[in-house]
């Protein structure tokens, strides 16, 4: 089968499921990541033949993709914010957005950090982007879940990147002997379990709900925790960067005014 033939059976196949252009996207993806070769060679290779061997692992990348598994989880391995970061079911996906907010933190420094804490750190990704660009910070990472702290470590090692990954229960935090730090980052889990329903079948039968969800009758718990650790450890005109959730954008911010953030 030429890389068209392939592309026009998954289109076939997954259009019920993601449409027509996404469905195309996909199966590029799985081409590039199974052949080893560039979109653009793809694109101009286009009634090439992709060699009979990768056949049955297509296939068996399609089956998963129709059962509603996310692409990312199939191959296992994202690019964020200029690495890669290992991905399984037991961490979540990373979102654009939380490579926007990476970006963010890049442009938002007047001087280089010292020291960065992110916390509920998942997969990693904020912590190993923010170690590779800034190479000589101290970038120490909170978890609560081994399994992710395993990846992420992994994940660490395959770029070359030192980041300190400690298991943590951000929650029950309370001990006050730590350092200061220049920049304090986090993604929590922030999404109601009243906002189930409007999520993709996808994200809830496939990544973790720990990472994800909160309670509807106190949605902020996260983040007035991490702002009083923020409070107490952040070095003086050190920085708070936080991941939210937009429908709590006004609430989130009359909490941290409250403990003095400006």
């Amino acid at each position: 089968m030429t890389f068209k033939d392939w592309i026009s059976k998954g289109v076939h196949s997954l259009s019920v499921l993601y449409g027509q252009s996404e469905s195309e996207s996909l199966m590029v993806y799985l081409l590039e990541h199974t052949t080893r070769y560039s979109r653009s060679h793809i694109q101009l290779y286009f009634n090439g033949q992709v060699d009979e061997k990768f056949d049955p692992l297509l296939e068996f990348f399609l089956q998963r993709l129709l059962q509603g598994e996310p692409v990312q989880y199939i191959i296992g391995e994202v690019e964020f914010a200029d690495v890669n970061i290992l991905v399984s079911p037991s961490v979540l996906i990373p979102r654009p957005e939380t490579e926007e907010l990476v970006y963010l933190i890049r442009k938002g420094q007047n001087k280089y950090p010292k020291t960065i804490l992110d916390i509920c750190s998942g997969s990693g990704c904020i912590a190993i982007s923010l170690a590779k660009y800034f190479p000589i910070s101290e970038v120490v990472a909170w978890e609560i879940s081994p399994e992710a702290i395993s990846l992420a470590e992994k994940s660490a090692s395959m770029n070359s990147i030192n980041v300190k990954f400690i298991e943590m229960d951000v929650l029950h935090y309370t001990s006050h002997d730590m350092p200061e730090y220049d920049i304090i980052v986090s993604n929590p889990p922030y999404v109601q379990n009243s906002e189930k329903a409007l999520m993709h079948a996808n994200v809830l039968d496939y990544e973790p709900h720990l990472a994800l969800f909160v309670e509807d009758n106190d949605p902020l718990v996260f983040y007035r925790q991490i702002a009083d650790i923020a409070v107490k450890n952040l070095s003086n005109l050190g920085q708070l960067y936080l991941e939210i959730n937009e429908a709590k954008g006004s609430e989130t911010v009359e909490m941290l005014i409250s403990k003095g953030f400006s």
